[in-house]
């Protein structure tokens, strides 16, 4: 689903229905244009039909999320990348640019991150 807004468009994943219901509605009352996807193959089609994609917002419970910030870190390396949540064990291999926010967060810090990286991105 798409939802229109002035920022962005960011792609916005989480494979919790009302996780994502939630998240995407709130960042589109704060004015971000937002494209939801529920797997990395929905965040992969996203990013093949919408040229103008600034960055992808992943719930660490979306599988294959490390794959996904790999495959942008080589694919489109300009596309910002906040991962919600903080793996409970150290990975290698995560790009430098991902931007990780613990849970629970905010909807401010969340919103401020996600413009964040969008400045970061520019």
């Amino acid at each position: 689903m798409k939802r229109r807004g002035l920022l962005g468009p960011i792609v916005l994943a989480n494979s919790n229905g009302h996780s994502l219901i939630a998240d995407a509605d709130l960042l589109t009352d704060a004015g971000f244009n937002v494209l939801e996807a529920v797997s990395v193959d929905e965040v992969l089609s996203h990013l093949e039909c919408y040229s103008n994609i600034r960055a992808v917002v992943s719930d660490l419970n979306v599988s294959g999320w490390l794959d996904l910030t790999r495959f942008l870190e080589q694919h489109w390396p300009d596309i910002g990348i906040v991962l919600l949540g903080v793996p409970e064990n150290p990975v290698l291999g995560i790009p430098r640019l991902v931007r990780f926010l613990k849970k629970p967060y905010t909807s401010s810090v969340l919103i401020q991150r996600i413009k964040l990286v969008l400045s970061d991105s520019t």
